[in-house]
């Protein structure tokens, strides 16, 4: 799954399937590193945070399927386990401002 995103994106497997990618997961304005980052972080998160178990599950319940039908589901897995890509972005990053309200920086 990976492999195919970070192909996807990079251009290598066509405009179609870099559009379909970034349809699905989002963060076309952000960089190819930072687009990795980001799925690298749901994985290592949920392997981290205790829930190994329930993304294996997930992944194995779709292992048979094609990297296109297994994006769908990559990324509700993704966004369940709280993740941003939209806090990926550099720009955001960089921002070392302190917000009381708001952890993300």
């Amino acid at each position: 799954m990976t492999n195919y995103i970070e192909q996807a994106i990079s251009g290598k497997l066509g405009p179609d399937e870099k559009f379909y990618v970034y349809s699905i997961i989002g963060g076309r304005d952000l960089q190819v590193s930072d687009v990795m980052n980001y799925v690298a972080d749901a994985i290592a998160g949920a392997i981290q945070y205790g829930q190994r178990q329930r993304m294996c599950d997930i992944f194995m319940s779709v292992a048979t399927s094609t990297p296109q039908q297994q994006l769908p589901v990559f990324d509700q897995f993704a966004i369940q386990s709280d993740g941003d890509i939209g806090s990926y972005n550099r720009d955001v990053l960089r921002n070392t401002t302190y917000d009381i309200n708001n952890n993300m920086r």
